[in-house]
C-alpha cells in the first residue's frame, strides 16, 4: 500500500443536497440504556460527534455533508480518476478532528477529505473492500481478495492481520478489539490473536457494528433482520427491518455513530 499525501485539490461541485432515499425512516430505538435512532438509508452515513451528517451518494459519487439542520456544508467528489474525484466510493470513515476517510474503490485507492471537502491524504490500496475506524484514529481496512484485514495507524505503520475467510465487514469492538464479518461468522481481533464470536445464526451478513455498550449488531440480508448479541456472542434479540409502508428492507450495510445505528437497506426482493 503506497501513501500520497496532498493538500488541495478538491474537486469545485456546485451545492446541492442529496436527497434521503424514498424509503427511508427513522424508528424510536434503544441503545445502551439511552435512547437513540435506528435509521434506514440506502446511502452509506456516518454522523459526527457535532451532528454533521456525512454521506455518500453512490449514483453522482459525491461525499456530501450536511448540517443537523440539513443545510449542506460542503460537497466533494464526482466521478472521475483525478485526486479528489470519486469512482464507486462503497465505504466512509471519519476521524476525531471531522476529517473523512473514503473508499474509492473504483480507483483502487482512500481518499482523506478535510471538513471543506478538500484532499489532504492518499493510501492507494488496490484490494482494500471494506473500512473502518478505531477511536485513535488507526484505520481498519478489509482486504477480501486476500483474507486478511490492515491495520493502519495515524503515523501510516501498518500491521496486517490474516483472518482466513474474506471479510465482509470491519468495525471497532469493545476496549480496543476489531470486529470481522463474514457471511456467517463474525470474528474478533484483539491483540495478536483471532478469536470466533458468531458461528451460528446468520443466513447472509451484511454488515456490523458495536455500539458503547459492547453490544455486537449484524445485519443479515438473509433474514432481513438486524442481529444483537451481547459480547461473547449470544443473541439478545432480533429486530425485523421494514420500509415506512410496511415491506420488508433488506439490509445492504451497517455503522455505529455515537448513539445511533445507521441501517444500509433496499426494498427485499417479495
Amino acid at each position: 500500500m503506497n501513501r500520497r499525501s496532498f493538500l488541495g485539490g478538491g474537486a469545485a461541485l456546485a451545492l446541492a443536497a442529496c436527497a434521503p432515499a424514498p424509503d427511508a425512516v427513522v424508528a424510536p430505538h434503544i441503545l445502551g440504556g439511552q435512547a437513540g435512532d435506528l435509521a434506514l438509508s440506502e446511502a452509506p452515513t456516518r454522523v459526527t460527534a457535532d451532528g454533521t451528517r456525512v454521506a455518500l451518494d453512490r449514483v453522482e459519487h459525491l461525499l456530501v455533508r450536511t448540517s443537523p439542520s440539513g443545510e449542506v456544508r460542503s460537497i466533494a467528489g464526482g466521478q472521475g480518476f483525478e485526486i479528489g474525484e470519486l469512482n464507486g466510493p462503497s465505504h466512509l470513515a471519519v476521524l476525531s478532528d471531522g476529517d473523512v476517510w473514503v473508499l474509492d474503490r473504483g480507483n483502487g485507492r482512500l481518499q482523506r477529505f478535510d471538513a471543506d471537502g478538500e484532499v489532504v491524504d492518499v493510501l492507494d490500496d488496490p484490494d482494500a473492500s471494506a473500512l473502518d475506524v478505531m477511536a485513535d484514529d488507526t484505520l481498519i481496512i478489509a482486504r477480501a481478495a486476500r483474507q486478511e484485514v490492515a491495520l493502519v495507524s495515524p503515523s501510516g505503520a501498518e500491521r496486517v492481520v490474516d483472518v482466513g475467510m474474506a471479510p465482509v465487514d470491519v468495525a471497532p469492538g469493545a476496549s480496543g478489539a476489531v470486529l470481522v464479518l463474514g457471511r456467517r461468522e463474525v470474528l474478533e481481533i484483539r491483540g495478536g490473536a483471532v478469536r470466533t464470536v458468531v458461528r451460528e445464526g446468520l443466513v447472509w451478513a451484511a454488515g456490523v457494528a458495536c455500539t458503547a455498550d459492547g453490544r455486537i449488531h449484524v445485519a443479515d440480508a438473509g433474514t432481513n433482520a438486524l442481529l444483537v448479541l451481547d459480547g461473547s456472542g449470544r443473541e439478545l434479540e432480533r429486530i425485523a427491518l421494514r420500509l415506512a409502508d410496511g415491506r420488508p428492507a433488506q439490509p445492504i450495510g451497517l455503522y455505529a455513530s455515537f448513539d445511533r445505528l445507521d441501517v444500509r437497506v433496499v426494498p427485499a426482493a417479495l
